[in-house]
């Protein structure tokens, strides 16, 4: 009988190699070229245009422990942004930076933080 793949479950969330106390279920967008049909005569598609690149993004929910400088998180730019996932992936977004306001949920200290970068890449190991 064959195994069934383990696609959900713990992740590990790093900048520049630092290991953050993820909660929760991270949402990422891979970015990349965006392109748009070449329709021709008869509603036949000719080819693909390139109309633009998008970044990657990712958003975490992080616990709010009392070695969490969230101005510091604020702050970083050009980081290396890695997200191990269960089934053996890594997402791994270069040139990232802190994309959006720093929200806090006081009630089970938690900090929601988005960031933006080049392109991401899965990485398989």
């Amino acid at each position: 009988m064959d195994e069934i793949e383990v696609v959900g479950g713990e992740y590990e969330f790093k900048i520049n190699g630092f290991i953050y106390n993820l909660k929760g279920h991270p949402n990422i967008e891979y970015g990349g070229k965006h392109y748009e049909p070449i329709i021709g005569p008869g509603g036949v598609v000719n080819g693909y245009k390139c109309v633009g690149e998008n970044p990657s993004k990712i958003s975490v929910t992080l616990t709010d422990t009392s070695d969490l400088d969230i101005v510091e998180l604020q702050q970083i730019k050009n980081a290396t942004i890695t997200l191990r996932k269960p089934q053996g992936k890594t997402f791994v977004m270069t040139g990232a930076s802190c994309s959006a306001p720093i929200t806090e949920s006081c009630e089970e200290g938690e900090v929601t933080v988005e960031f933006s970068g080049k392109p991401a890449d899965d990485q398989k190991s």
